[in-house]
């Protein structure tokens, strides 16, 4: 196992594996780009069958980062193109945050 990589830490609804990286890793060796979380289908060097999130995020938003890449990825799935399920996962995303700060 790579150090940068960590173990399987859960499995969203839709049957991809949840795993923590280094994401400065990831910057310095893949992307640039990568913010935060990520999939297989925004990028290439990330298996198909897994999230990643990057393990020095406050573990609160987690669930939050793994929602969004989950809800990217289906859409992504159903034909539509990576900026227009990342802004619809971008907005279901929003509007989850704004329910659980009505809800505390």
């Amino acid at each position: 196992m790579d150090t940068w990589k960590g173990p399987i830490v859960n499995v969203c609804p839709h049957g991809l594996a949840i795993r923590l990286v280094d994401g400065t890793f990831c910057r310095n060796h893949f992307d640039s780009d990568f913010s935060q979380g990520g999939n297989g289908f925004r990028y290439r060097w990330i298996p198909k069958n897994e999230i990643w999130i990057d393990e020095q995020i406050n573990p609160e938003e987690h669930p939050l980062i793994a929602y969004h890449e989950c809800t990217e990825v289906e859409l992504m799935r159903g034909g539509l193109s990576y900026d227009r399920a990342h802004d619809i996962a971008k907005r279901r995303e929003d509007k989850l945050r704004r329910e659980e700060r009505d809800i505390r």
